[in-house]
């Protein structure tokens, strides 16, 4: 049975029932046990060895409390390096129970005799006892495609699973005996398109707490938003500034990050683009994720607790909506959004 616990967002904002504002984390959004998870997390995509420990460690220094991680991201080993020496030295008054962790399922692991051993290492990289959060990271389990050539990071590298005689239900079952079995205290689904979502629905014995998915004023994602909202699932978004480190898609008359709308709004706040971004993010109901290995750009990103953006602010941004998908998801071999 699903929890009944209703969360209340929307895309004009939270109400107090369902996010608070604390000295250290900011603010927070109750997945449906009621735990709390923190809005302004702090992504560790793409970021590469000897840039990853400092910037998680200027990250919790700075006061987030929510860290995102995943085995496919290569660099758990040396974030657990950071964890185990913070949560060990009482002076920086940070302990494991304050924030909030979580990592992800890799494709090539998506088995369900694999869910374990994967999650295993995953703690035993992050130096942890259980993670807060445990994500499919994405619905194609996949396996190494022999014909591939090197020339590209990823696409090519993988291919996608036939005939196994299991499937993505098969895998959920194991990710729920890893929540039974306290190593995940949620867990949760990324890059689910609605039907794969609405089909975990029909099957799943514990619920999703959370969908990962990109999303950002190009890429909204309304109708996906209030369909989690109905199904009681927290939406975090990753890529919330809009990847601007990659190639605009058609249909783009400029990067999110200097689009005048969004200019606009950051002189009328007084804050950076990116500062609005994120604030969009946590005032239509939602966890985000933004990365950075710069110093100042991590402690910035993270300021954004003393403004909020109005109505009419955010109808603005909600003018800007259109397909701005980033990441096409495409690399498995499948189309996974046409």
């Amino acid at each position: 049975m699903f929890p009944t616990l209703v969360l209340f967002f929307g895309l004009l904002g939270l109400t107090m029932a369902t996010c608070e504002e604390t000295k250290m984390g900011g603010p927070s959004i109750a997945v449906y046990t009621g735990a709390k998870m923190p809005q302004v997390g702090f992504g560790t995509f793409l970021s590469q060895p000897g840039e990853v420990g400092p910037a998680v460690r200027e990250a919790l220094k700075a006061g987030y409390r929510h860290i995102d991680c995943a085995e496919a991201y290569q660099n758990q080993k040396e974030i657990g390096e950071v964890f185990a020496e913070v949560f060990a030295d009482a002076s920086s008054g940070i302990k494991r129970e304050d924030v909030w962790i979580t990592s992800k399922l890799a494709p090539p692991m998506a088995d369900p005799t694999k869910v374990r051993i994967a999650l295993q290492t995953t703690l035993k990289d992050l130096q942890l006892d259980y993670l807060d959060l445990y994500l499919i990271h994405q619905p194609t389990p996949v396996e190494p495609d022999p014909t591939y050539d090197g020339k590209h990071r990823i696409i090519g590298k993988f291919m996608p699973l036939r005939s196994r005689g299991w499937g993505l239900q098969d895998v959920w079952r194991s990710m729920e005996a890893m929540q039974k079995d306290g190593l995940a205290k949620h867990i949760g689904v990324s890059n689910y398109a609605a039907q794969a979502l609405n089909d975990l629905f029909m099957y799943a014995r514990v619920a999703p707490a959370v969908l990962q998915i990109e999303r950002h004023p190009y890429h909204s994602q309304k109708e996906i938003l209030q369909f989690c909202k109905t199904n009681n699932v927290v939406v975090t978004n990753y890529s919330p500034l809009g990847a601007p480190g990659l190639p605009l898609y058609s249909g783009q008359d400029a990067p999110l990050l200097s689009n005048p709308v969004v200019l606009e709004l950051a002189k009328k706040h007084g804050k950076t683009a990116a500062q609005v971004l994120i604030r969009w993010g946590v005032d239509t109901g939602t966890t985000v994720i933004p990365k950075s290995v710069k110093a100042h750009r991590i402690v910035e990103n993270f300021d954004v607790q003393d403004f909020a953006l109005g109505e009419d602010d955010l109808a603005a941004l909600a003018g800007l909506s259109r397909q701005g998908r980033m990441f096409m998801q495409d690399w498995m071999g499948v189309p996974a959004f046409l």
